[in-house]
């Protein structure tokens, strides 16, 4: 089966969203203009207009498919007769590769910097990202019905796995105090961190 070609507005869409994720991570949030995002764009201001009706709408939608990518988007799902610490490895090795690679780091930078000044509208966003039920929430939550998961509260122990992750992996890259972790240690940190969830929560 032949795939859906994609229309003019589609592919103008796409390319003003990658023209703002370029010019976000190199120039900041609060010095990228609709007219900078249009000539990266290579399309009218007009046209970046017709799709994002202010450069906040086209921040938002940048955080949100990146949030998406990472939170519900993931290629694990639960198997109840599968070894729970494989499934929990696979899971976070989908949020360890995108949390922490340098695309993500460098936006997030941007995003950060910009929405200190911003707090309550990025409080509003990130509420509705939390809204969504994530591929780690449904796997603990099966989990936990079927009795492999005990004295559990789903959302403190995906704060507490999250947490983990980002400590190590994504906090002090954005900081600029540690390097971008290598393969090997992205491994590592997955099994690290399902060991300690496990030796907590495991019945």
């Amino acid at each position: 089966m032949s795939e859906t070609k994609k229309t003019r507005s589609e592919i103008k869409r796409e390319a003003i969203i990658s023209a703002a994720r370029t010019a976000f991570q190199n120039d900041g949030v609060q010095n990228t203009s609709m007219d900078r995002i249009a000539e990266i764009a290579q399309v009218s201001k007009r046209t970046v207009y017709n799709h994002f009706s202010t450069k906040e709408t086209l921040l938002f939608y940048i955080m949100k498919e990146s949030w998406e990518k990472i939170f519900v988007q993931s290629s694990a799902y639960y198997n109840p007769n599968a070894p729970l610490k494989g499934q929990l490895i696979a899971l976070l090795d989908d949020f360890i590769q995108l949390v922490s690679s340098e695309n993500h780091i460098n936006l997030s930078r941007a995003v950060f910097s910009y929405f200190v000044y911003h707090t309550e509208d990025f409080k509003k966003e990130v509420d509705k990202f939390y809204d969504r039920k994530t591929n780690l929430h449904h796997c603990l939550s099966a989990a936990v019905q079927d009795g492999r998961l005990i004295d559990l509260d789903i959302d403190k122990g995906i704060d507490q796995l999250c947490n983990l992750i980002k400590g190590a992996c994504f906090w002090p890259q954005l900081m600029g105090i540690e390097p971008i972790f290598t393969e090997a240690q992205k491994t590592q940190l997955a099994e690290d961190a399902v060991d300690m969830f496990l030796s907590r929560y495991e019945a």
